[in-house]
């Protein structure tokens, strides 16, 4: 196991989380295959596992990682341009903005 501390690098710590990981699936497939004088050392294996992959977890959240990038808008409007590029037909400029957001002609 890694030590995880507040300066960690993060690549270590995505490391570490995906080791605990692997290692709860590893604690379950040995549940489902032990033999019974085996079954509480497998569930104490997977109880443990899913502890330490718990608390890699909240490490990470306390970093500000995630698991995916936030998303990002399609088009931005931004209304006082707009207007000022179009006059006061907004309808033309969303028309015109989606038009060059998608690179191409629009049917309507």
């Amino acid at each position: 196991m890694i030590p995880i501390f507040r300066s960690t690098p993060v690549s270590a710590l995505l490391e570490a989380v995906e080791k605990a990981r692997e290692e709860c699936r590893e604690a379950e497939m040995m549940l489902t295959h032990a033999e019974p004088d085996f079954i509480d050392h497998a569930v104490n294996r997977i109880n443990a596992a899913r502890s330490q992959f718990e608390a890699l977890i909240r490490t990470a959240k306390k970093q500000g990682l995630q698991a995916w990038p936030e998303l990002q808008p399609v088009a931005e409007y931004r209304p006082e341009k707009d207007e000022e590029a179009a006059g006061s037909n907004k309808a033309a400029s969303v028309y015109a903005q989606l038009k060059s957001f998608l690179k191409g002609p629009i049917s309507r």
